[in-house]
C-alpha cells in the first residue's frame, strides 16, 4: 500500500444526508495515496452508518466519532487521527468538483515544500431561488485570483482548505474556544487558527481550481443573519486582536457617523435611482459596519 498522502477530514453533526453527497462525491476520486476521515461530532442521526456502507466501498476510509460539542475539537480529532502529511478539511454540506483530489495531490507535490496551507474556491448553491434582493454570487466565496498564487492568512476558508500536518501539529491545532459548538453560532476557528500559523512565519496560498459546492442553508438567506454574521465575526476580532477597548469604542462611534452622515444617503439616492436595489440592501449597506464593530465592542468575549 502506498504511502497517505492527503487525509481528507469531513466534519459532521446531524447531517447524514448532506455528508452522504459530500462522501459520494469524494469517492471516486479517492486512490491509494488518501485517506477519508468521517468525524462525527455527537450526531443524534444515521451519520455512523452512512460511514459504515460507505467504508464498504473504500478501504482507507476512517470513522472516528468525538464526544466533545465543537467544530474545532471535531477538526483536532481529524488532525489526531491523520496519515496524511497533508490535511484537506471539506464542509460536510459541500460536494466536491470531479477532479478536486486530483488537483490536491497535484499541489501537494508541485508546492508542498513551499507552503504551509492552500485554500480553495467555494461556490455557493441553494434548495430554492434567492431572495431578488441578494446578490447572485451570495454563499460563494471572492475569488482571490484566476491562478494558483500566494496570499494573506486571511483568504483561505475553513470550508476548503488543506493543511500541512506537521505545522497545524505545532501550534497545537484548532482552539476550542471558537468555532460552531452543537447548535450555537460562532466562527473564527481557521482565521485563529491561521493567524497563529502567519505569526510562525507559514506561508498561504490560493488556488481558484481546488473547488466545492457549497450548501446554503434557508436561515442564512435573510438580512436578520447576514447582519448577525458580521456582529460574530466582529466578535472573533474582539478577543483574536487584542486593540484597546478605548480604540473599539471609537472605531463603532465612527461606524455610527458614518452610517448617518455617509451610508444612508448614499444608499437613499441608490434606493431612488438603481432598478435592483432594494430596501434590505440599503439596510444591509448602512448597518454592516455597525453590527462588525458593535461585535468588536460587545460581543461575548472568551
Amino acid at each position: 500500500m502506498k504511502e497517505i498522502e492527503l487525509s481528507v477530514i469531513i466534519c459532521t453533526r446531524n447531517r447524514a444526508k448532506l455528508l452522504e453527497k459530500c462522501i459520494n462525491s469524494l469517492l471516486p476520486q479517492c486512490t491509494e495515496e488518501v485517506e477519508l476521515i468521517i468525524v462525527d461530532n455527537q450526531s443524534s442521526d444515521t451519520t455512523q452508518e452512512v460511514a459504515t456502507f460507505a467504508k464498504k466501498g473504500y478501504q482507507n476510509l476512517i470513522y472516528a466519532f468525538e464526544p466533545v460539542a465543537g467544530l474545532s475539537n471535531a477538526r483536532n480529532k481529524g488532525l489526531e487521527s491523520a496519515k496524511g502529511t497533508w490535511l484537506l478539511y471539506v464542509d460536510d454540506d459541500a460536494y466536491a468538483k470531479s477532479n478536486l483530489i486530483e488537483r490536491c495531490l497535484k499541489i501537494i507535490r508541485e508546492y508542498g515544500e513551499k507552503f504551509d496551507c492552500v485554500g480553495g474556491m467555494y461556490y455557493g448553491y441553494s434548495d430554492t431561488a434567492l431572495p431578488e434582493w441578494m446578490d447572485t454570487n451570495f454563499g460563494s466565496k471572492v475569488k482571490y485570483a484566476d491562478h494558483f498564487t500566494e496570499c494573506p492568512y486571511t483568504i483561505p476558508s475553513g470550508g476548503i482548505v488543506m493543511y500541512k500536518k506537521d505545522t497545524l501539529e505545532k501550534i497545537g491545532g484548532f482552539d476550542s474556544r471558537y468555532g460552531m459548538k452543537g447548535e450555537e453560532k460562532n466562527f473564527g476557528d481557521e482565521t485563529d487558527v491561521q493567524l497563529r500559523l502567519a505569526q510562525r512565519g507559514a506561508r498561504f496560498a490560493f488556488d481558484p481550481e481546488m473547488v466545492v459546492y457549497h450548501w446554503i442553508k434557508p436561515e442564512y438567506v435573510s438580512l436578520e443573519w447576514c447582519l448577525r454574521r458580521r456582529y460574530l465575526e466582529g466578535s472573533f476580532f474582539k478577543n483574536a486582536v487584542k486593540e484597546n477597548k478605548f480604540i473599539r469604542i471609537l472605531q463603532l462611534v465612527r461606524s455610527l457617523a458614518g452610517a448617518v452622515f455617509r451610508r444612508f444617503p448614499k444608499a437613499i439616492i441608490k434606493l431612488i435611482t438603481q432598478r435592483n436595489y432594494y430596501w434590505q440592501n440599503l439596510v444591509y449597506e448602512v448597518l454592516e459596519p455597525v453590527y462588525f464593530y458593535g461585535g468588536k465592542v460587545f460581543g461575548k468575549s472568551i
